[in-house]
């Protein structure tokens, strides 16, 4: 009825495309993604599928956990990343239908990648209106850790529009952060007031980012024409510079609503009015503004350049 169409695969219980109309009743797909599940075998983007066990880092892949020690699979510079090797989102996943939507179904065997206990997992899709709304479940047979999330990247401009998301107005219903260093927690919660990390109003993705480069030491300027970030050659060559962006975990300040939700983020893309409000259970959201992309190849012959994605990654903290 709201015009909102979504297809989901069986591989890696992905959201494969996300069709929403824009102010004039034009619909396009809003999510990155790939033509087949070959593709998606293949691609190491993780374009929207459930990852786990754990969604984001594990620290050199290792965990202690009632009185035992745990080695996992390393894919990550060293650390375990969304699950591992083969994560939740590398598996082919059983569908049912329910009403409105779809269950996948997983199970994931004791000692896979490195996790103790056999999980079994559920993901529920349900489309009412405009609401993708998504349940997931998990049972397991012995204590184990598990943080399942949903890793779509998200272009409200449209996947193939060419366009960057430097221009998407983002505000994150969070006062707080859990600062990095070399991708991983330091265990600090900080306030993002008077910082770049500050998106409790709504504020534009690329003056944002311009900013965090000024902290960081690099000369990044943002060009609101052509909705790109530019870094001096010199600079670009040197450690983390050219993957300059947001990839952060915010802490959700809540309360939640009568379901149990708190707003987590609000995204907006001014030449479309197209509107995303994410509402979660979780404590924490990744705010990611693809970074890593950069002549990425995608669905239906669209290439994905640097910032041509968000993504709002809901999970328990890494």
């Amino acid at each position: 009825e709201a015009g909102v169409t979504v297809d989901i695969c069986t591989y890696g219980a992905c959201i494969t495309r996300l069709s929403v109309p824009d102010k004039d009743g034009k619909c396009e797909d809003i999510v990155l993604g790939c033509n087949d599940a070959a593709e998606y075998e293949s691609h190491s983007s993780y374009f929207g599928g459930i990852v786990g066990r754990v969604a984001n880092r594990i620290r050199d892949g290792k965990f202690t956990l009632g009185g035992n020690s745990y080695q996992l699979a390393q894919n990550n510079g060293g650390n375990a990343l969304h699950g591992g090797e083969r994560g939740f989102n590398k598996r082919h996943w059983k569908c049912t239908e329910v009403g409105s939507g779809v269950r996948l179904e997983l199970v994931s065997d004791d000692g896979d990648q490195g996790y103790p206990g056999a999980v079994e997992v559920s993901a529920t899709y349900t489309l009412v209106g405009s609401t993708l709304r998504l349940e997931m479940k998990g049972h397991a047979t012995k204590a184990t850790p598990l943080n399942l999330a949903q890793h779509s990247y998200f272009n409200l401009a449209g996947h193939a529009s060419g366009q960057s998301v430097l221009a998407h107005e983002v505000k994150l219903y969070s006062s707080t952060y859990t600062p990095l260093k070399e991708h991983l927690p330091t265990g600090e919660v900080a306030a993002v007031a008077n910082t770049p990390y500050d998106f409790t109003s709504s504020r534009a993705i690329g003056p944002q980012i311009q900013a965090l480069g000024a902290i960081l030491g690099v000369t990044a300027t943002y060009d609101d024409v052509q909705c790109l970030i530019s870094i001096p050659e010199k600079q670009e060559a040197v450690g983390e510079n050219k993957f300059l962006g947001f990839d952060d975990n915010f802490v959700i300040d809540g309360p939640p609503n009568a379901h149990g939700l708190a707003k987590v983020a609000l995204v907006s893309e001014p030449s479309s009015s197209r509107t995303l409000l994410v509402e979660s259970d979780a404590p924490g959201v990744q705010f990611y503004t693809g970074n890593f992309l950069g002549a990425t190849p995608g669905k239906g012959g669209a290439m994905y350049e640097r910032h041509g994605g968000v993504f709002l990654e809901t999970q328990h903290f890494p």
